[in-house]
């Protein structure tokens, strides 16, 4: 409880700017990690697509959902990167829409 009161009496002692600096610089930060694990968010639902493809328990159409959705989540990814303005594009409302049809498929 000690800790809590010296981390909070520690934080108030920097001027308010300095305080929404540094939280801005953590919500940036969060971001750019976000931003780089869904890269392997959907790099994952090509292999899992294929798996499921192949293993015949369940329907086709889920696995090849997955892997279509694979592709478009890395191309979402790169389009991010590359493509000024690709956040109102109509292909990024629509890129891993097959990926959610495809995992709430593969989970019933």
């Amino acid at each position: 409880m000690k800790a809590a009161r010296t981390r909070r009496a520690r934080a108030l002692a920097l001027p308010a700017a300095q305080r929404q600096a540094l939280a801005l610089g953590a919500l940036k930060s969060w971001s750019s990690h976000i931003f780089l694990a869904s890269l392997f968010w959907g790099l994952w639902l090509l292999p899992f697509g294929g798996r499921v493809w192949r293993t015949r328990a369940i329907p086709r159409v889920p696995g090849a959902l997955l892997m279509v959705g694979g592709v478009g989540a890395v191309l979402s990814v790169f389009g991010e990167l590359l493509i000024r303005g690709y956040a109102t594009t109509l292909l990024s409302d629509y890129a891993t829409l097959p990926a959610s049809l495809g995992e709430i498929g593969s989970g019933l």
